[in-house]
């Protein structure tokens, strides 16, 4: 699909630079496609034309300024891990988003989209801006797997998307369900377990999200089938939950051994989970 952005399908098994004249401060890179903000803060993209949110009909073999975007500028992008969809902050901090919307991933609803690969798969192609942010300036923002997390200026989180291990921090029981019957949020909902903390970063991983204060304090819940939480925090055994099975919805502070104290940056990957500290 032309997602490596060489101007070819031919797959690389070298890094390839790329030739182009503009220079880039930030990319991201899904499954199927890629976008970059470059040293003027414009949106570029390349690959498959169902998720680069160019508009066309035909996928992108180069990474080229992304035409829906003229005139407006961007200081974050974010992807998720093996993602469809991607979430694109603008300098004046309003949100647009884009891709695959099973789950309600967008922000959207998850039975909207002009592309329909089956009664399931409903997909966005052109960047949507989130209206539900029209007065609430974001600070920042992250994609899962199929779930989305952005952070307002007034330090609220709100989430939306796939609920499955209820990396949402919210309760999959109480959820929708989509037609394949996946737990799922549909539009951006706060988080009221975090209602009053300073916090200030998110990142989402395949299954699990983290929240980092301004003080340093971690928050992590969502799935922990891989000890992603950290099995020695959380008591699942105890409960007579295998770790297979094992997830917690709840926004927990990590303050046990071994302990975490200031948290510089965190990033998330599908079933891993890695974080920059700071210890006095």
């Amino acid at each position: 699909n032309g997602r490596l952005g060489t101007g070819n399908e031919n797959d690389c098994n070298l890094p390839v630079k790329l030739d182009l004249d503009v220079k880039f401060k930030a990319i991201e890179s899904g499954s199927v496609h890629q976008c970059a903000i470059s040293e003027n803060n414009e949106l570029y993209s390349c690959g498959d034309y169902k998720y680069n949110g160019d508009g066309n009909k035909e996928d992108k073999l180069t990474l080229t300024k992304n035409s829906f975007f003229d005139g407006i500028f961007f200081k974050k992008i974010s992807i998720g891990p093996g993602g469809y969809h991607t979430l694109a902050l603008n300098v004046a901090g309003n949100l647009y988003t884009w891709g695959h919307n099973r789950v309600g991933q967008l922000g959207l609803g998850h039975t909207s989209g002009s592309i329909k690969i089956d009664s399931a798969d409903h997909i966005i192609p052109t960047p949507n801006f989130i209206e539900f942010f029209n007065n609430k300036k974001i600070i920042d923002i992250s994609s899962g797997w199929g779930h989305s997390a952005v952070i307002t200026s007034n330090h609220n989180v709100y989430v939306c998307g796939r609920n499955t291990k209820g990396q949402l921090g919210i309760d999959p029981n109480i959820c929708e369900e989509n037609i394949q019957g996946f737990p799922c949020i549909k539009t951006f909902t706060k988080i009221d377990a975090l209602s009053g903390l300073k916090c200030n970063k998110v990142d989402c991983g395949g299954l699990h999200t983290a929240v980092k204060t301004q003080d340093g304090s971690l928050y992590l819940w969502g799935d922990n089938s891989e000890n992603q939480l950290g099995s020695n925090i959380f008591d699942f055994e105890s409960n007579n939950i295998s770790t297979e099975d094992s997830y917690n919805y709840e926004p927990q502070l990590i303050d046990t051994e071994p302990y975490i104290e200031n948290v510089i940056n965190m990033s998330l990957g599908s079933n891993v989970t890695y974080l920059i500290t700071q210890f006095n």
